[in-house]
C-alpha cells in the first residue's frame, strides 16, 4: 500500500510511529552520551583536586604629601589545581549508580523475566476482559436513604 492510498487515519498513526522512532533515537543517543560520562567518572572515583588560591596585595606609599596615604596598590592572584590519589568517594559511587538506574529507566531495558510477567498479566486482562461476556450494560441501584435525594 504506497502512501496514496493510505486513509487518513492510517498517514497519522505513521506519522505517530516516525515521531516516536525519532524520539526514541534521540533518547538512546542522549543515554549513550550520559553512559559515556558515567564510565569516565567511575574512572574518576579515586582521584581528588585540590585547590590552592595564593593572594598577594602591594602597596606603594609614594605620595608627596601624606607618607600614610597609598598611591598605588597591585592585586595578584593565582590558582593552582594538584589531582591526588584518595579514597574512593562513596558518595560518589551513589549519586553514579543513581545515575544508572535512570538511564536504564529511559531506556526501559528490562529483564526478560520482567516482560514475561508483563505479558502474561496482559494475557489475563484479555481473558478476563472476554470472559465476562457482559453486553457493556451496567446495573446501578441505590439504597433506601438515598431515594429522598433524588426528586
Amino acid at each position: 500500500m504506497n502512501e496514496q492510498e493510505m486513509t487518513p487515519q492510517e498517514t497519522q498513526v505513521s506519522e505517530t510511529d516516525g515521531l516516536y522512532d525519532a524520539k526514541r533515537r534521540a533518547m538512546e543517543e542522549v543515554s549513550g552520551k550520559l553512559l559515556q560520562k558515567i564510565s569516565q567518572a567511575i574512572d574518576q572515583l579515586d582521584i581528588q583536586v585540590l585547590r590552592q588560591v595564593r593572594k598577594e596585595k602591594e602597596v606603594l606609599y609614594d605620595h608627596p604629601q601624606r607618607a600614610d596615604k597609598a598611591t598605588k596598590e597591585v592585586s595578584t592572584e593565582s590558582e593552582t589545581l594538584t589531582e591526588v590519589k584518595a579514597p574512593i568517594d562513596r558518595n560518589g559511587i551513589k549519586l553514579l549508580a543513581a545515575a544508572l538506574k535512570d538511564v536504564k529507566d529511559i531506556q526501559m531495558l528490562r529483564d526478560p523475566l520482567d516482560l514475561k510477567e508483563q505479558e502474561a498479566k496482559i494475557a489475563k486482562l484479555r481473558r478476563d476482559a472476554e470472559g465476562d461476556g457482559d453486553s457493556g450494560t451496567l446495573l446501578v441501584t441505590f439504597a433506601p436513604e438515598t431515594e429522598e435525594f433524588c426528586d
